[in-house]
C-alpha cells in the first residue's frame, strides 16, 4: 500500500509518521509537562492548512519558501537547496532534522519520483 503524498513535508518528514499528527500520547505527555496545553499540540500535516491550531509549524519558513514563494512540492526540487541558509539552520535546530536534510538530498539526488517511488510515496 501506498503512502501518502501529501503527507510528506517539504523537507522530507514523513507527517504521516509524526507523533504531533497522530497525537501519540508520548508526545501529548511531553508537551503537557511543557505546559503546554494537549489541545493545541494538532497538526494536520505539512500540506494541511496553515492556521494556528491546526496545524503545528503553521509559520514554517522551509514551507512558505517552497511552496508559497517558489511554488514547489519539496526543497529537494529547489535549485538552491545545498547553500540555502533557511535548511542549514533548520538542520541545526533540532537533533532529528540533520536525517532529514539528508533526505532532502538523498530525494534530490535520486530524483524526486524515483525517489518518492523507491521509498513507497507512489
Amino acid at each position: 500500500m501506498a503512502k501518502e503524498r501529501r503527507l510528506l513535508g517539504v523537507c522530507g518528514i514523513d507527517c504521516g509518521r509524526c507523533g504531533i499528527r497522530n497525537r501519540a500520547d508520548d508526545v501529548i505527555e511531553y508537551f503537557r509537562s511543557q505546559n503546554v496545553d494537549p489541545n493545541k499540540v494538532r497538526c494536520g500535516g505539512c500540506r494541511s492548512e496553515r492556521r494556528e491550531g491546526l496545524h503545528w509549524s503553521h509559520d514554517c519558513k522551509l514551507l512558505a519558501c517552497c511552496t508559497d514563494k517558489k511554488g514547489l512540492e519539496f526543497c529537494a526540487q529547489c535549485p538552491e537547496l545545498g547553500p540555502c541558509t533557511l535548511v542549514k539552520e533548520f538542520g541545526e535546530s533540532y537533533e532529528y532534522r540533520p536525517k532529514t536534510v539528508a533526505l532532502m538530498h538523498e530525494m534530490r539526488g535520486a530524483g524526486v519520483e524515483r525517489w518518492l517511488s523507491e521509498k513507497g510515496y507512489v
